[in-house]
């Protein structure tokens, strides 16, 4: 693949590459049978999670002229050809309302639509990040969408949030959505980035390690933050470098593993002094990701806790398939003890709950847990490395029997204060709020 960035250039062409969003295939694949789609459509999402990928795929399904029974495009015929190889030579564009101008995108839809299809089936248009748009050209959008045109589509990417910049109108955007049929992209699980990572390791041939395949996958989806755009590049870094030793992984390119801060906490619990719990838990460097490995830790903890149940695994990985039975098959090759689950979501769940049970069974637990989260009450109060330790520091502490303090203390970056009210000095710019 030489330096093409593989997040691009491997791209699913068709839904059945694609895991999770059963919703949005259901409802494309029903529409591609019978060609009936609506004027707009709207895809909500984060970054990185595929929207673009999803968006491309429907247009090839509204244009292509030789679809598989199921629904799918055939990724072959020209109509199909223009989209994937981005030639855009056809009656398909794409527009990015992050990147182009907005009035150039409005003159240029304009003319767009006034004319019929000439190559392809339908005309349609793809705008990414149409929130960014322009009040006017969204204004444009609006009457475009109100106006009936023949075989004229248009597909709209959009960030959650979809407030725009200084010129867009909420009532507009507003307007824009009710005027699309919206699918609001529920975040990747674990699960669905671990199987869409294992495809593009067979496609490619890719010869690593079954712990590389298995633990080494998953210790990447679980640090990608949801996005599959980053899951993909760490991907694509480890393979490149020939990196595939795990410890390798975490030291060269910032991955954490979810699975070893549930055993260092039960260390922690135990109130252990080791220099390598030392080095685990206060000589790093991406102290920003252990504090989003503790938040999701102790929250599964506790829903197990009150619940029995995790929520984690009931979202889009749950159908069964084939990559299922291989991979299940590969963790248990590298597992001490098997897995009695039909599924990956299932494996999942029943390993995560195996690491659980001992820390909230601990009797230390319920102290530390009450510590952490007043630890992270206010993320944004540890955005410096300082004040992590300072509050990891203090739930070691407790941990081994120390006096801790029942006042509450926050760390906060120090502001230019009032000249009425002023501020008394504290240490390194930075000053304690105790609060009452």
């Amino acid at each position: 693949m030489g330096n093409i960035n593989w997040s691009i250039a491997l791209r699913p062409t068709k839904f059945s590459q694609v895991y999770g969003l059963d919703k949005l295939k259901t409802f494309a694949y029903k529409a591609a049978k019978k060609s009936e789609w609506p004027v707009g459509i709207m895809l909500q999402g984060t970054t990185g999670t595929g929207k673009t990928t999803a968006a491309k795929i429907i247009a090839q399904m509204m244009v292509c002229t030789n679809l598989t029974p199921e629904g799918e495009p055939c990724c072959e015929c020209p109509s199909c050809k223009a989209i994937i190889n981005e030639t855009w030579s056809r009656d398909v564009i794409n527009l990015d309302g992050a990147r182009d101008d907005s009035a150039k995108i409005k003159e240029q839809l304009e003319s767009f639509t006034l004319t019929a299809p000439m190559r392809d089936k339908k005309k349609v248009v793809i705008i990414d990040e149409v929130q960014n748009c322009s009040a006017a050209c969204k204004a444009s959008l609006l009457k475009m969408l109100e106006t009936k045109r023949d075989n004229v589509h248009f597909i709209f990417t959009a960030m959650t949030s979809m407030a725009g910049g200084a010129e867009s109108s909420a009532a507009a955007v507003k307007a824009l959505m009710n005027r699309c049929m919206v699918f609001k992209y529920p975040n990747l699980t674990t699960i669905d980035i671990i199987k869409y990572l294992y495809s593009i390791v067979k496609s490619q041939a890719i010869e690593a390690t079954n712990e590389f395949k298995t633990y080494g996958l998953k210790m990447i989806a679980e640090s990608s933050e949801q996005s599959l755009r980053k899951a993909v590049m760490t991907l694509q870094q480890c393979v490149e470098t020939e990196t595939y030793d795990l410890e390798e992984i975490k030291a060269n390119f910032g991955v954490a593993n979810i699975e070893d801060f549930y055993a260092t906490l039960l260390r922690l619990l135990d109130g252990e002094k080791s220099d390598e719990l030392f080095e685990t838990l206060l000589n790093v460097n991406d102290y920003d990701g252990m504090i989003r490995l503790s938040v999701l830790a102790i929250a599964n903890a506790e829903t197990y806790r009150l619940f029995g149940h995790l929520n984690e695994y009931n979202g889009n990985g749950k159908k069964k398939d084939q990559v299922d039975d291989e991979l299940i098959s590969l963790f248990d090759s590298v597992s001490k003890s098997k897995a009695d689950a039909k599924t990956m979501s299932d494996w999942q769940m029943n390993h995560t709950i195996a690491q659980i049970k001992p820390l909230i069974a601990h009797k230390n637990y319920a102290k530390v847990r009450d510590l952490f989260m007043e630890f992270y009450k206010d993320n944004s109060i540890y955005s410096t490395k300082a004040s992590y330790i300072l509050g990891m520091t203090k739930i070691i502490s407790a941990c081994r029997g120390e006096s801790v303090s029942t006042t509450p203390q926050r760390i906060v970056e120090s502001s230019p204060a009032p000249a009425a009210t002023p501020q008394p000095a504290a240490p390194v710019g930075r000053r304690i709020i105790k609060n009452d």
